[in-house]
């Protein structure tokens, strides 16, 4: 679980000024359940 949880946020700091630059990156993140993470 503790793993899963580092990769998400992972890929969000690899690219955070994609992130502020664009939503694109955003929406992904939002494709992912906030259920999976939690879990």
């Amino acid at each position: 679980m503790r793993l899963e949880i580092g990769a998400q946020p992972s890929d969000i700091i690899v690219d955070p000024g994609t992130v502020c630059r664009r939503p694109e990156p955003m929406r992904k993140w939002k494709r992912f359940p906030p259920r999976r993470m939690d879990a």
